[in-house]
C-alpha cells in the first residue's frame, strides 16, 4: 500500500491556497500593521 504524504491531502491543499491568498493580501501592508497582526496571530495561539 502506498503511504499518503500530508501534501496530498485535499484539505492541505485548501489550507495552502488560503494561505497564500491571505499572504498576497497581507505583504501589501506596512510593516508596522504586519508586525501587529503577527503578534496577535502569534498570542492566539499561546
Amino acid at each position: 500500500m502506498r503511504r499518503l504524504d500530508f501534501e496530498d491531502l485535499e484539505v492541505y491543499r485548501l489550507a495552502q491556497k488560503w494561505a497564500n491568498g491571505v499572504w498576497r493580501i497581507i505583504k501589501q501592508w506596512d510593516n508596522f500593521s504586519k508586525r501587529q497582526m503577527g503578534k496577535q496571530f502569534t498570542a492566539y495561539f499561546r
